[in-house]
């Protein structure tokens, strides 16, 4: 899997994670994700696009 892809793909599960409403640890619980992952590219994805949680909100 290229880089791309997996920003891709990362991103699609974080805007999967926002629209659950569930908790951080139930949401990689269920979608079987290490919850350091998920901090780990929520951070990455936020350092580097800057707006993406506001983008998810609205």
């Amino acid at each position: 899997m290229t880089r791309k892809e997996k920003r891709l793909v990362w991103e699609e599960r974080i805007s999967s994670y926002k629209q659950s409403r569930l908790s951080i640890a139930k949401w990689c619980d269920e979608n079987n994700v290490h919850e350091s992952q998920f901090y780990y590219w929520k951070k990455k994805l936020n350092t580097r696009c800057g707006l993406f949680d506001a983008y998810l909100v609205s």
